[in-house]
């Protein structure tokens, strides 16, 4: 009995054992699991850690990574250009080598784009204002450097920038300067300047590739023809912006020069003109024969205004003069003669030392009978004050004499005609007899014929004698006095 209840209680602790490895069976997957958890886990765990220490171990080397592109903008920010292409050039292999483990790489590098792009801003903007050689070699290298423009575009930036600079500079002149003269004086002496030292510039920093190439081109077999066109493009560039510099210089000269109202500041400017020509036709950029139709053309332009001044006082005053007799003054002249403007500073240089040559290079002195009769006395000295603002550009502008002469010739014979018309109106006049007016007055008529005879006979021959001395031996010759008045002389006939 006792040993069957032993069975019964060693068979009952039997079965709690194999129920108790069951479960723990059964719990041994969630167990195997829980541990691989662990030890993946604990993997990370220990990666991260290791991440974490090198972090730490490389924080200056990380840091220094994260501001590179603040540190770019620096550089360009303050003239560094050298450094800012070397921190952008790392960062642009950096993420091209690590990109897929590090992301952030390539935000570093598009914000080194984005720099670079100031940068390219800011360059160009160098090249539109003066600088020097040196520095625009620095400027043109670190362009070729950015690799943003091919060969020929650059030479195409540099000269539409300095295009740009010209501009300004003559716009700055423009404005600000009232003075004609002054105005064309500074345009030509800024235009000298920017175009030399542009062409120097652009030769010395596009020439010697040009001409390696050139020399290369014998081993070629002459098959490439797009690089025949890029080659001629780079050859025609400069000459191109030369000739377009030209051309807007000579627009400026076109507009200024016609307002100077000085012959002798006409002179002056196209001599100074003319020595610009000349320094630039040492870089091949001579436009002088450019220049002198448009000094011509103000310095006749100038002659004949004055000349028109003169005629057109002489008509009006004939119609409105009081005809009265002057006692008369003898002698051809002397120091009493009645001096015109224009000669008052000769006449006082001339002594009794001169030489006979100098003498003869001396104006005429103006006919004292002309001071008789002042309205003639008055037209002759307007002709002679054109002749002196006239006589300044004589050697210069050869060309305009026989202009000249032409001008002078129809002054003589609008002045005889005026003169034909007083006497068609008041002398000829039956109603002036009717009244009692100036056509019965023989004292006025008196006055009137020799007025006459002192144009035709006097003052005519005597203006020709003076355009004579002003243009030299074949400028007398070219001014007709006889026919200029010959319809005075004829209407004289009748008296």
């Amino acid at each position: 009995i006792a040993a069957s209840e032993l069975f019964a209680i060693v068979r009952r602790e039997v079965a709690d054992v194999e129920k108790g490895l069951d479960d723990l069976r059964s719990s041994l997957p969630a167990l195997r699991n829980g541990c691989q958890t662990f030890a993946e886990e604990a993997s990370a765990i220990s990666r991260n850690r290791t991440q974490h220490r090198n972090t730490l171990a490389n924080q200056s080397l990380l840091l220094d990574l994260l501001e590179a592109p603040a540190l770019q903008d620096t550089c360009v920010r303050h003239g560094n250009y050298d450094e800012a292409l070397e921190i952008e050039s790392f960062l642009e292999k950096a993420a091209n080598s690590h990109a897929r483990r590090a992301p952030v790489l390539s935000e570093l590098a598009k914000n080194a784009s984005e720099a670079s792009d100031v940068m390219l801003h800011q360059l160009v903007d160098k090249l539109r204002h003066q600088i020097t050689l040196p520095e625009c070699l620095r400027v043109v290298g670190v362009l070729r450097r950015i690799r943003a423009m091919d060969e020929n575009s650059l030479r195409r930036v540099f000269l539409r920038s300095k295009e740009t600079l010209a501009r300004a500079t003559q716009t700055q002149i423009t404005d600000t300067t009232s003075d004609p003269y002054d105005s064309v004086k500074r345009v030509t002496d800024a235009h000298r300047v920017l175009v030399f030292d542009v062409v120097t510039q652009f030769r010395a920093i596009f020439a010697t590739e040009e001409d390696e190439t050139d020399e290369g081109d014998g081993f070629s077999d002459g098959g490439d023809y797009k690089n025949d066109d890029t080659k001629n493009e780079r050859k025609k560039t400069l000459p191109s912006w030369c000739a377009f510099r030209t051309e807007s210089f000579i627009h400026v000269l076109s507009k200024h020069v016609p307002l100077i109202d000085e012959g002798s500041r006409i002179s002056a400017a196209f001599e100074h003109a003319r020595y610009c020509s000349q320094s630039l036709a040492r870089v091949g950029c001579d436009h002088r024969s450019l220049l002198l139709p448009i000094f011509s053309s103000a310095a006749f332009a100038l002659f004949s205004e004055w000349v028109e001044v003169a005629v057109s006082d002489f008509e009006r005053s004939a119609q409105t003069h009081r005809w009265s007799a002057f006692p008369s003054i003898g002698g051809a002249s002397g120091g009493d003669s009645v001096r015109p403007a224009g000669f008052d500073d000769e006449s006082k240089e001339k002594n009794a030392s001169e030489s006979s040559e100098q003498n003869q290079n001396k104006p005429p002195a103006p006919p004292a009978a002309l001071a008789e009769h002042v309205l003639v006395g008055c037209f002759v000295n307007g002709i002679l004050q054109s002749l002196n603002e006239i006589r300044h550009c004589v050697f210069s502008f050869p060309a305009i004499r026989k202009q000249c002469a032409t001008e002078v010739h129809h002054a003589l014979s609008r002045a005889s005609k005026a003169l034909v018309q007083v006497d068609t109106k008041y002398f000829n006049s039956n109603e002036a007899d009717s009244s009692g007016g100036v056509a019965g007055n023989s004292s006025k008529r008196t006055a009137y014929v020799g007025a006459c005879k002192a144009l035709t006979t006097i003052a005519a021959p005597y203006v020709a004698s003076c355009f004579g001395k002003t243009f030299g031996a074949v400028g007398e010759r070219e001014v007709d006095a006889r026919s200029a008045v010959e319809p005075l002389t004829k209407a004289m006939l009748g008296f």
